[in-house]
């Protein structure tokens, strides 16, 4: 991802969204060739997504379709777009809704099978992957994405991603099998404590 736009997203996660869709809207506006459009309209979805702001995201998005992008940016963000502005739930109605439900969307169905590609993704499209299927419930698959692709010797964005997907998955012996390859100075941070206070990560799955 060019520099500029990484910037932006920083900005956009901190509050400067107005500045960081300024940014990429006067890269957009001088004609950047088409790979340098495609990750700048990439940007200004991901943004409008996650700062909920529907109409920049949709005009992100009806470009993105329109130049055709790589299938698997698009497949990450139209998931990313569906648990922002899709699966709404009205607070008067939630009462009615079942706790749990099996049925998968499409989007969800694509995000699944667009794992098929997985061995061939370069780093951050693997890890922007596993935030999706994070976020939709799929711990497992999220496991399996990540498992043999983290670095055990400090903290990132990525273990944390791993670790998360199995304190939410209650995958005990995958969890326990982390945090004995942790380092020793994980293991003292505040991340190892978080991973190791839970009682079922200590667990001997042996017996």
């Amino acid at each position: 991802m060019p520099k500029h736009q990484a910037t932006s997203e920083i900005e956009a996660k901190n509050g400067a969204i107005s500045e960081a869709l300024a940014r990429i809207e006067a890269v957009l506006s001088a004609g950047p060739v088409d790979g340098l459009k495609t990750h700048a309209l990439a940007t200004k979805a991901r943004i409008g997504i996650n700062s909920l702001d529907r109409d920049t995201a949709d005009e992100a998005l009806d470009e993105l379709t329109a130049i055709s992008p790589e299938p698997t940016e698009l497949v990450l963000m139209k998931s990313a777009y569906e648990r922002a502005f899709v699966i709404q739930t009205n607070p008067a109605d939630f009462e009615n809704l079942p706790v749990e439900s099996s049925e998968t969307s499409q989007e969800q169905e694509n995000l699944m099978a667009s794992l098929d590609d997985a061995d061939d993704w370069d780093f951050f499209r693997l890890l922007q992957t596993a935030d999706e299927l994070l976020a939709h419930g799929f711990y497992r698959e999220c496991t399996d994405l990540l498992r043999d692709r983290v670095s055990f010797q400090s903290t990132n964005p990525a273990l944390d991603t791993l670790c998360d997907a199995c304190l939410r998955g209650h995958l005990g012996p995958l969890a326990k099998e982390i945090n004995d390859a942790l380092s020793p100075q994980v293991k003292e941070s505040v991340f190892g404590w978080r991973l190791t206070s839970t009682d079922w990560v200590l667990v001997d799955f042996s017996v």
